[in-house]
């Protein structure tokens, strides 16, 4: 469709605007509209607008639909220096390249239409990009981003000293030293759509997430909607009846906010007064921390503005937390089983369910129930392997906070039991070392020991999305006539002994035992 209608739109306007690209058409069937997106080189600005009605209209009567047709014109714009910028934001997702390009090294020359860009980099680091197919990926980049034509060339350099620097950041790529990923390796970034000039140089770049923003210095791009839009007025000089405007208004987006703040100049006044909350906007500007009342903040002092979309579609990219090559707080043991053993006793068959798998059977003791305000103050775990219990995983947490009366006496966990013990940020990387590529198993695992684990390990960026079994309803499932389902009844149905109810390990090694009867049955 898309040569087919570019054709067509040629051949009715007799090639007068050739230059244009179309980039995208969306249709969509739910509201019933159809949109095309087009590109046109900056040079052509005046033509274009002068003639944006024609262009509109050859298209919307080549589709010929009864569908709402809209068609989006978007100016093209190369400038070594600006590129240079959008080059660099591009390779950000990519941080062993980006380590390695020198903004020094990137020339480009235009000639008839084309713009050629070279850039020197390190032989090793030109076949890695090839290798990895980033080249394409940066000439999709190129083509839905600029009118020119751009013939984008890595030029290897030889290696000497950089040696052993290329060496290192291709182990980067299998064996990353940092512990933390995206989840997909297009970095943390918003792209704008539908973008006009506004105030300011028309910004094209990347937004980065407005909830990273504190983490970053000097000047940024964010994109969002306004919100909280206020005209305030600065001190008036001595020679001013009123102070000079300015304003203030939050920009939102997807994953947070920031604060930002327009200090116009005068033949600004008529553009920004039709900013208002709703309105979609993308910005470049300087970070300034601020603190007020022991509160900090900060603000964006916006240098351009441009209108945009935000994409309709949007999925935040999280960080998430490598495994561990090493345990390095908690270290688990080898279990064993301390009943006496029958040696004329012929081992039982492993239940057909269990075979070939792993499974973490775990348990969690918390300060209460509240997922957003407890902590955990025990954590164990027995691992299964192919039906037999292999090793134990266990270790008390501080909580940071007093443990209330109730718990201890229900648990028997005092302060001085975790005044010594690590926090929850040493333990946890270690128990998701423990649970690696096994099914977890629990008793009400669901509702609880999941939902408090995921939770704590929010700020670091560890989830367990793991696939599990709960044997809560799975005792409801496959046993029938008891009086409840709780671990304790469910246990001394399999005549298992729990000797120390309410505590993790003492109540993980009877899970443990009540999930081994339970896969009998599972077979």
């Amino acid at each position: 469709m898309t040569p087919l209608l570019l054709r067509k739109f040629n051949e009715l306007t007799n090639g007068e605007f050739d230059y244009i690209k179309l980039t995208e058409v969306n249709v969509l069937v739910k509201s019933q509209r159809i949109e095309v997106f087009l590109i046109y080189p900056e040079e052509k600005r005046s033509e274009v607008l002068s003639a944006t009605k024609k262009i509109v209209l050859t298209i919307k009567n080549i589709i010929n639909s009864e569908a709402d047709v809209d068609v989006i014109l978007t100016m093209s714009h190369f400038d070594l220096e600006f590129f240079k910028k959008d080059f660099i934001e591009f390779f950000k997702v990519y941080p062993s390249i980006s380590a390695l390009t020198d903004p020094n090294n990137l020339s480009a020359e235009k000639s008839n239409g084309i713009v050629e860009v070279n850039l020197k980099l390190p032989d090793t680091a030109c076949e890695y990009i090839k290798d990895k197919g980033v080249d394409k990926i940066l000439d999709d980049f190129l083509y839905n981003s600029y009118c020119e034509t751009i013939k984008f060339n890595f030029i290897p350099i030889a290696e000497e000293k950089e040696k052993d620097e290329i060496d290192d950041f291709l182990e980067e790529v299998t064996e990353p030293e940092i512990s933390l990923v995206l989840e997909r390796p297009d970095g943390r970034f918003i792209t704008p759509e539908n973008v006009e000039e506004f105030i300011g140089n028309i910004v094209y770049d990347k937004a980065v997430y407005a909830c990273d923003v504190p983490k970053l210095k000097d000047k940024v791009v964010v994109c969002g909607e306004i919100t909280d839009w206020q005209e305030m007025r600065r001190k008036p000089k001595d020679d001013e009846t009123e102070g000079k405007p300015f304003y203030k208004f939050t920009l939102r987006d997807y994953t947070g906010q920031v604060k930002c703040l327009i200090f116009p100049r005068s033949n600004m006044l008529e553009k920004v007064n039709l900013l208002s909350n709703g309105k979609q906007v993308v910005v470049r500007g300087d970070i300034k921390e601020n603190t007020f009342k022991g509160e900090t903040t900060h603000d964006i002092f916006v240098k351009d503005l441009s209108l945009c979309t935000l994409p309709a579609e949007f999925s935040e990219n999280k960080f998430v937390h490598l495994v561990e090559k090493e345990y390095k707080t908690v270290f688990p043991k080898p279990y064993v089983e301390l009943e006496q053993v029958n040696l004329f006793t012929p081992d039982k068959e492993v239940a057909p369910y269990l075979r070939g798998k792993t499974f973490v059977v775990f348990d969690l003791e918390t300060t209460g129930t509240s997922i957003a305000f407890d902590k955990i103050i025990e954590i164990a775990a027995f691992k299964i392997v192919d039906g037999v219990i292999k090793e134990v995983f266990s270790s008390f947490v501080n909580p940071g906070i007093p443990i209330p009366a109730k718990i201890t006496a229900l648990t028997s966990i005092t302060d001085a039991d975790v005044e010594d013990a690590p926090p929850i940020e040493d333990v946890l990387p270690d128990f998701q070392k423990f649970a690696d590529g096994a099914i977890l198993v629990g008793h009400n695992i669901g509702g609880f020991d999941i939902p408090f684990i995921n939770n704590a390990g929010e700020p670091l960026h560890i989830r367990f999305n793991h696939p599990y079994e709960d044997t809560y309803p799975l005792s409801k499932t496959y046993i029938k006539g008891l009086k409840n389902n709780k671990l304790g009844t469910v246990a001394s149905y399999f005549g298992i002994v729990n000797e120390h109810a309410h505590r993790a390990d003492s109540d993980t090694l009877a899970n443990a035992k009540v999930f081994l009867k339970l896969a009998e049955y599972m077979s």
